[in-house]
Formats: C-alpha cells, sequence, structure tokens
C-alpha cells in the first residue's frame, strides 16, 4: 500500500502566498478591462485612436487629492472645481506671476493703473472704481463693426467719426463715411465758446444740404466773418456788416422779431453802433423805451427819446410824410417847433356851465383889479410859468373858450345898455324937438 500523506513543507506557506497574490493581480487585471496601469512617471504608447484615459467609468465624479485634501473635482457633468477658489460671492479670477489663478475679490477698491484690474463687462461694473481706458503713453481708441471710430488722445482731444484719428480742437467732428468730405467741425471750450469749421459749416433745417444756417471763414477760434440766415432774414457780409433784411445801411427790412436774452430793463436789448464816431445811435430797452440819435448827455425819463445835433438853424427832428400827397403832414424840430395839418384835443369838461342861468360872471371891477396887480387874467399862467412849464393844450384852450364865453355875455349885456340908452335917447330928442316947436 502506497503512502500519499502529504508532509509538510516548511517553504509551502511563501510559495501559496506568491500564487494568492498572483492570482489576485490578475483577477483585478481582468476586472479593468485588461487595461494598462497609470504610472506615476511618463506614459508612453497613445495615438490619436487611442489616446490616453484618466477618469472614472461610473456615473461619479473625479477628485484629485493632494496631502489628504480634496482640492479639485471634475464633476460628471464636466465642471471643473477648484477648492481654492470657493467663496461666498461671484469674483473675477486672474493669473499671478507664477501662474496660479487666484480670485479677485469685489468689490474692488484698488488704485487706478494697478497690475491686476477687474476686465470692463457689456452689463456693467459693479465696482468701486469704474474706470477704462489706458495706463501707458497709448491713445483709447473705440470700435463698432470693426471701424475706428471714437480717439481718445493722450492729451485729452477728442476725435469723433470714422478714422478721425488726429483731432485738432478738443472736441472733433469728421464725417469719415463720405470720402470727398474733407471738413472738421472743431469746439474750442473758451470762455467765449467757439465753434468752427475748417470750410463751410451748414445748419440745416430740412437735411437736402441747401442750407439753413450758413458760417464761412475764420480760424483756430477768432470770430467769424460770415453769417447767414436761409431766406436772406439775417445776412452778415465778408466785411462784418449787416445785409438782406438787415441791411448794410441800418436798414432792418423783414417782419421777424428782435428779441433779447437780457432780462434788465436798464441793459439795452437791441443797438445800432457807429464804428466811426463810437456813438450808439439807436437803442431799444427791454422796458420799451427806445433812444434815437447820438445821445451826448444823461437820457431822460421819456420813452421816446430823438437825440438831434445842436445847430444854429433849428433841424427837422421828426417827420410823417405822406407818400400819397407827397407832404409831410406833421414835423418836430430840434428847437421845439411843431408843424401839423391838423389837431385835435379831447377834453372831458368844456366851459357851457358859463351859460348857465345861476351862473355868476366876475365883476368887471374885480377883473381890472386882478390884471392890475398880476399883470394877466385869472386863470391864465404867466409868462414865467409858461416859460418854465409850457403849455397844456387842451386846458389852456378850455380856458379861453370859458373868457370868450364870459366877453360874449359881457358884449351882450352891454350891447343891451346901449340899445336901451339908445333908444333913451332917441325920445329925448324928440321931446326936444317938441318943445322947440311950442317956443
Amino acid at each position: 500500500m502506497v503512502d500519499v500523506t502529504l508532509k509538510r513543507n516548511p517553504k509551502k506557506p511563501e510559495i501559496m502566498k506568491k500564487i494568492f497574490l498572483s492570482a489576485a493581480f490578475a483577477s483585478l487585471i481582468f476586472t479593468f478591462n485588461a487595461q494598462d496601469p497609470w504610472s506615476t512617471n511618463l506614459n508612453y504608447g497613445s495615438s490619436a485612436s487611442n489616446p490616453f484615459k484618466l477618469g472614472t467609468g461610473d456615473p461619479n465624479d473625479l477628485s484629485f487629492f493632494t496631502d489628504g485634501v480634496e482640492n479639485m473635482t471634475l464633476t460628471k457633468e464636466g465642471s471643473l472645481k477648484l477648492n481654492s477658489l470657493s467663496g461666498s460671492a461671484s469674483d473675477f479670477v486672474y493669473v499671478d506671476e507664477h501662474g496660479n489663478l487666484m480670485r479677485l475679490a469685489l468689490p474692488y477698491t484698488q488704485t487706478e493703473c494697478f497690475n491686476i484690474s477687474p476686465p470692463w463687462i457689456q452689463g456693467g461694473n459693479n465696482t468701486a472704481l469704474n474706470v477704462i481706458g489706458t495706463c501707458n503713453n497709448v491713445d483709447f481708441i473705440l470700435k463698432a463693426y470693426n471701424n475706428k471710430s471714437v480717439f481718445l488722445k493722450t492729451d485729452g482731444r477728442l476725435g469723433l467719426g470714422l478714422n478721425n484719428s488726429a483731432p485738432s480742437a478738443p472736441l472733433d467732428f469728421f464725417d469719415g463715411i463720405n470720402p470727398n468730405n474733407t471738413d472738421h467741425l472743431l469746439f474750442y471750450p473758451d470762455k467765449d465758446g467757439v465753434m468752427e469749421a475748417t470750410n463751410n459749416m451748414n445748419l440745416n433745417y430740412n437735411g437736402t444740404g441747401t442750407g439753413g444756417f450758413y458760417i464761412n471763414e475764420g480760424s483756430n477760434g477768432t470770430a467769424t466773418t460770415k453769417l447767414s440766415i436761409v431766406g436772406q432774414n439775417m445776412l452778415v457780409d465778408a466785411s462784418g456788416q449787416f445785409n438782406g433784411w438787415i441791411s448794410s445801411g441800418g436798414d432792418i427790412y423783414g417782419n421777424g422779431v428782435i428779441q433779447s436774452s437780457n432780462i434788465y430793463s436798464y441793459a439795452p436789448a437791441f443797438m445800432a453802433h457807429n464804428n466811426t464816431t463810437n456813438t450808439n445811435n439807436f437803442l431799444v430797452y427791454n422796458s420799451g423805451k427806445t433812444i434815437m440819435g447820438s445821445q451826448t448827455g444823461a437820457s431822460n425819463s421819456a420813452w421816446l427819446n430823438i437825440n438831434v445835433a445842436g445847430a444854429s438853424v433849428p433841424t427837422n427832428a421828426l417827420d410823417i410824410y405822406d407818400q400819397y400827397t407827397n407832404k409831410v403832414n406833421y414835423r418836430v424840430k430840434s428847437n421845439g417847433e411843431v408843424y401839423a395839418r391838423y389837431v385835435k384835443v379831447t377834453q372831458n369838461a368844456f366851459p357851457d356851465y358859463v351859460f348857465a342861468n345861476d351862473y355868476k360872471l366876475p365883476n368887471l371891477k374885480d377883473v381890472e383889479s386882478y390884471y392890475k396887480k398880476n399883470k394877466h387874467l385869472e386863470g391864465i399862467p404867466s409868462a414865467a410859468e409858461v416859460e418854465k412849464d409850457g403849455l397844456e393844450l387842451g386846458e389852456i384852450s378850455t380856458t379861453l373858450v370859458k373868457k370868450i364865453e364870459e366877453l360874449t355875455i359881457y358884449t351882450v349885456e352891454q350891447n343891451k345898455k346901449i340899445e336901451y340908452q339908445q333908444e333913451l335917447l332917441t325920445k329925448l330928442q324928440e321931446q326936444i324937438k317938441e318943445f322947440k316947436k311950442v317956443k
């Protein structure tokens, strides 16, 4: 009989351990579909058709750990989360000089032109320092549809318009769309608010180019020498004089309104000035007061002042001329003389009361006593008063009519006495005749 009993071999446990580990490793390789392990060193053997793959084959995230701490996660949806960038609010991310991704916390309070600045976003920034531009000696340019249209120069000049990269004024407008146009509209921010164009300037009322407002000549903020408003409502020629509706001779033709923005009544709203004599020959104030002619003395309180130069022979200060009859119907001379063809004075009260039955005529002895003492009739101003204050035509006419009416009554009464006396005298003469006959 053969003895098949296995005797114990002292080296058998080590051999069995190796066999078990080999079987387990083979089983692991079979479980992972016979994929190659990922080496901690460089891996070789990838190709375009068979690239290296690192990740999960099940619907779970892939996490990356360092020093036992999860620092990066690739979610199953494809999002990449970096725990070092986590926070309580949305912020900007930047790369520092070492290549690290860092958070740029908001609100951003750093100074201008800092090395790390937030980007300018389309919806608007929510930062304490909303500045957009350049921090070096380079112009700031804005583009639209890939065309450069706004140029902010380093010295502050602004050029608007297609390719207007060299503005010659603080504000320079240019139409770069029309290839035949080389004109610029320039603005100078001085105290006079000068606006000028490199050629003609048209402010059109209908946009057809025919022009409603036209300025020509002048440069670098100097005064323009030509101004035209279409329709000849106003025209200033190259010499600086008005033509058209307001002519070079000072005649005003159109039916427009001259309006002043000066609200003070003591300042003229319209003035015609003679540069040769340096005198103001026509002034109209906001209050309505008008002064005509050169005024050398102080203005009086009259609403209309006509100043005429003094002369030995009085000059005509005001004429009203009838073009139909070719005659001057009214004239005022510089010495105060007035010529008129017809004068009508209206009076509220006229002395018809003189003829009333209860009107008491002044006693002729009292009248005589008054004029002997005062050298003028009662109710009539004296020569000194007339020389000082003049005469009120309506009042003096009324007083004279009153005196005429009183004189008329005196005359009538006196005539009655004369007729009565004549009648007595006739009777007395007849009695004398009869007496002589009897003798």
